[in-house]
């Protein structure tokens, strides 16, 4: 950590024989710092998480799958244990529209059936990142006795008998490094509450996925652009409305919500790029603890001051300047922000990347990259308010979900409280927005008040 090998940063970055139309610096990531599990070609953006929530239960119990479950095949395996005629024909059809979608997939009738959900090579590695950054290898014991359930009924016994055994997973390495721990605590906390009981497990460990991974990056992506300011104790606020509410642009979760974190999103790419960088040695692979992130790097800048780290960065912007040979730099200024010239040193590096890459015919891998993100975005996370573009947005689902994970098992929570519950896990609301739900409760009968007073209102758990 805090060396550069100048010999393996040539040969990973810099083509010695580029093609005419190529420059010679080749932008690389992942290899030694996997910050994120988005590719730039792939034209197949997950934003279902079915197949995710299949994978993920899968690392959770150190299994493994042979290969994608085939309706059909499952289904040719009844004669296996009936004598054909009417009776197993009859049975076919009943696990066909029972225990399979339209869609051919395996209904998730239990937590044990989430293990034969087939996964395409982007679900694993979502699923994987999900696994890496929030769970962290913690409470295998609970999980995976949420697995080893018996069949609740002869069908479903009939079903588990007709799929097939599944593999035991090697022994498993984590590949992405965890860079938000109050979200990874959080998931934690909330993770061990739905686990606790089967049927709310299966009915939300998708949700809660889906927000998470959406939690997750959106803070990422605005604790990156801070660099070495970032607050890594603090949630950055970012502001949501409810579906069926009237939105105009006085409004703060129209400029503190979608409209603030899509920049961020954006920038998420050149990020990518710097910290594999800054991070290039002689290893074949870095273990989380020995990557160089902006965080380790502002915490332990009197260790790094007596190291060749700042020579390196400097080596770093000299070699990329050279070699990006499309781009005129002149024009990025060197800002003096921080008291370090290191920090300076590595911000501008960061510019450099990011202003070459909006400004060059890469432009399109940079946005390609965060299309991975928006788009999940656009189909979980937002409303398109038509002239007002997107808003961050909360159905009358997500509500209840949300409701649920803040109470818990207790039997109520003052109003207040629930708000700053939410606020924790990243969901920020105005007065009116608050108003609306504050309403919507009313409507479910699930308001108490000891007083007229807004401090008297309490919200009662939802079983």
């Amino acid at each position: 950590m805090y060396k550069i090998s100048r010999d393996a940063f040539e040969n990973r970055y810099i083509d010695k024989k580029p093609k005419e139309d190529k420059i010679p610096f080749k932008h690389e990531s992942n290899i030694l710092f996997k910050d994120l599990p988005f590719i730039v070609k792939d034209k197949f953006v997950t934003t279902d998480f079915t197949g995710v929530v299949g994978e993920y239960a899968r690392i959770l119990t150190g299994k493994k799958l042979k290969a994608e479950i085939v309706r059909d095949e499952i289904l040719d395996r009844i004669k296996e244990h009936i004598n054909g005629g009417a009776e197993a024909y009859q049975l076919r059809q009943i696990i066909k529209q029972v225990y399979f979608n339209d869609q051919e997939e395996l209904v998730l009738f239990s937590n044990r059936a989430m293990l034969y959900t087939n996964a395409n090579s982007n679900d694993k590695k979502i699923a994987q990142f999900l696994y890496d950054v929030l769970n962290q290898d913690r409470e295998t014991e609970i999980i995976r006795a949420s697995f080893e359930e018996e069949a609740d009924n002869v069908l479903d016994d009939l079903i588990y008998e007709l799929l097939p055994d599944l593999e035991e997973r090697p022994p498993y390495e984590p590949s992405f490094i965890p860079l938000v721990p109050y979200v990874s605590e959080l998931f934690i906390e909330d993770f061990k509450y739905i686990i606790g009981e089967k049927e709310r497990f299966q009915k939300y460990i998708q949700k809660l996925l889906n927000y998470y991974y959406f939690f997750y990056i959106s803070q990422l992506s605005i604790k990156l652009d801070q660099m070495f300011k970032a607050d890594y104790d603090k949630v950055e606020e970012l502001f949501f409305t409810v579906e069926w509410e009237k939105m105009t642009k006085s409004r703060q979760n129209y400029d503190f919500g979608w409209r603030k974190l899509e920049p961020h999103v954006k920038r998420l790419f050149s990020h990518s790029k710097l910290l594999e960088m800054i991070n290039q040695d002689d290893a074949v692979k870095h273990e989380p603890h020995e990557n160089a992130d902006y965080k380790r790097i502002a915490e332990e800048i009197e260790e790094i001051k007596v190291t060749t780290f700042n020579e390196d960065i400097k080596y770093l912007i000299d070699v990329y300047k050279q070699n990006i040979t499309d781009f005129n730099f002149d024009e990025i200024t060197y800002d003096e922000q921080y008291e370090e010239e290191l920090l300076n040193d590595i911000a501008y590096l960061y510019k450099c990347i990011d202003a070459q890459f909006q400004g060059t015919t890469r432009e399109r891998a940079y946005t390609g990259y965060s299309k991975w993100f928006i788009e999940f975005c656009k189909c979980n996370m937002l409303k398109n308010r038509r002239s007002l573009g997107y808003t961050l947005n909360l159905t009358e689902e997500d509500i209840i979900f949300f409701t649920k994970i803040c109470i818990k098992d207790q039997e109520k929570m003052k109003l207040k409280d629930l708000f700053k519950e939410l606020a924790r896990r990243g969901i920020m609301l105005d007065q009116k927005t608050k108003e609306q739900i504050n309403g919507y409760y009313e409507k479910l009968n699930l308001i108490e008040k000891k007083s007229d007073s807004g401090d008297a209102q309490y919200v009662k758990g939802i079983l």
